[in-house]
C-alpha cells in the first residue's frame, strides 16, 4: 500500500514538473483567428449555457494546458461576453499580450446543439464583430520568431479583409521560418461565395506545413474541384503541403507524409460532446511536435522520423478522445496529467 501510495504521488510530482522543464525546451505556439462564446442553449441569455470556445483559441488552451507556451492573437469586444472570454484564455495560461481590442465591437457566438449521438452543429453569428476586424496593422512580426508554431483555420478566410490579415500572418511566419499549421475546419453557412472559400484556402495550403481535414471536408474539396479525393490530396502536396492528415470521426485517422501513410484508431468512448474534438487533435498533435529541437531545417522543409509522427498521432488522438468526455471546449481541453489518469483506467 506504502508503495503504491509513492508511486502515485511521484507521478503526479512528474506530471506537474514536467511543462516547467519542457519550457526550457519547445517551440511556442501563435494561434490566430476567432475567440467566441458557445451557447448551448436557444436562449442567448442563459448565462449558464455559455462557455468560451473559437476553433483557433481552442487550440491555444489545450496546447497552453497540456504544458507549452501559447500566445492568442485575435480581435476581443469590450463587451460582457469580450470580458468573460478574455478571463477565460487568461485562466487557462494562454498569453493574451497580442489580443487585439475593439471598441464598441460585439463578440461572436455559436449556438450549438448536439443530436442524439452527441455530434455538434452550429449556428454562428458574427457581422463585424471584433474577431472579423483585424488587420495587418495590428500584428507584430516580432511574434513569428524562427522557433515558434502557427496555427490558423478557414473561419478567418471567410471575408477579403479578414482572409488578407491571416495570409499576412502566414506569410511572415514562413519568411521567419516558423511552422505553419492549418486546419480547414469549414463552417460553410459562414461563406457566402462559395468559390471564393475554394480560391482562399488553396492559398493558405501553399503556406501550409501541416493540414488537418476531416473526411467531410476532403470530400466537399475535391467535389469543388471535380477531382478524387487522392487526386485533392495530390494537389494539396503540390501547392507546399508536407505533412496532411485526414480525421473521420471516431473512424481511423490517416495521415500522409513523404509518400508514407500512417493509420491511427481513435480511443473507443462514449461521447458527451464533440466540441472542441477536432481542436484538442491539433493542439495535442503541435504539442507533441513542439517537443522537438528542430522542427524544420533551413530550407523550411519538416524534418520528422516515422516514430515521431506515430508518437504525435497517438497522444493527438487522445486528447481528441478525451475532449469528448466533457461538454464544452475550454473546460473539455486536457491536460497531461489527465491524460495519464485516465490511460490507467
Amino acid at each position: 500500500m506504502l508503495n503504491t501510495s509513492f508511486n502515485s504521488f511521484l507521478s503526479r510530482l512528474a506530471a506537474f514538473l514536467r511543462p516547467f522543464f519542457l519550457g526550457f525546451n519547445m517551440h511556442q505556439l501563435v494561434s490566430f483567428g476567432e475567440v467566441l462564446v458557445d451557447i448551448f442553449s436557444s436562449s442567448l441569455t442563459d448565462k449558464e449555457a455559455t462557455l468560451a470556445g473559437g476553433a483557433p483559441a481552442n487550440v491555444a488552451v489545450c496546447f497552453a494546458k497540456l504544458g507549452g507556451k501559447a500566445t492568442f492573437v485575435g480581435g476581443i469586444a469590450d463587451d460582457e461576453f469580450g470580458t468573460f472570454l478574455l478571463g477565460e484564455l487568461a485562466s487557462n495560461k494562454v498569453d493574451t499580450s497580442y489580443v487585439i481590442p475593439f471598441l464598441g465591437a460585439k463578440t461572436a457566438r455559436a449556438i450549438v446543439t448536439l443530436d442524439k449521438e452527441n455530434d455538434r452543429h452550429f449556428k454562428i453569428l458574427r457581422n463585424q464583430t471584433a474577431d472579423m476586424l483585424v488587420r495587418p496593422k495590428h500584428i507584430p512580426k516580432r511574434l513569428f520568431e524562427s522557433n515558434s508554431i502557427l496555427h490558423c483555420c478557414s473561419n478567418s478566410l471567410t471575408e477579403s479583409s479578414i482572409a488578407e490579415t491571416t495570409l499576412f500572418c502566414i506569410e511572415t511566419a514562413r519568411k521567419k521560418n516558423s511552422l505553419v499549421s492549418f486546419d480547414v475546419n469549414l463552417r460553410l453557412d459562414l461563406w457566402r461565395d462559395v468559390e471564393k472559400l475554394k480560391v482562399r484556402v488553396s492559398k493558405t495550403l501553399a503556406y501550409s506545413h501541416i493540414v488537418k481535414l476531416s473526411m467531410e471536408e476532403l470530400e466537399f474539396l475535391a467535389n469543388q474541384e471535380q477531382v478524387t479525393h487522392k487526386e485533392y490530396m495530390d494537389k494539396c502536396f503540390k501547392l507546399g503541403v508536407q505533412l496532411l492528415i485526414v480525421t473521420n470521426g471516431e473512424k481511423v485517422i490517416q495521415c500522409y507524409y513523404r509518400g508514407r501513410t500512417f493509420i491511427q484508431l481513435p480511443d473507443k468512448i462514449s461521447a458527451v460532446d464533440t466540441t472542441g474534438a477536432g481542436d484538442a487533435f491539433c493542439g495535442g498533435f503541435l504539442f507533441n511536435l513542439s517537443k522537438q529541437r528542430a522542427l524544420l531545417d533551413k530550407y523550411s522543409q519538416l524534418r520528422l522520423s516515422d516514430s515521431q509522427i506515430v508518437d504525435a498521432l497517438q497522444f493527438a488522438a487522445r486528447c481528441g478522445s478525451y475532449a469528448c468526455l466533457t461538454k464544452g471546449a475550454f473546460e473539455a481541453m486536457p491536460q497531461l496529467e489527465s491524460l495519464q489518469q485516465s490511460n490507467e483506467v
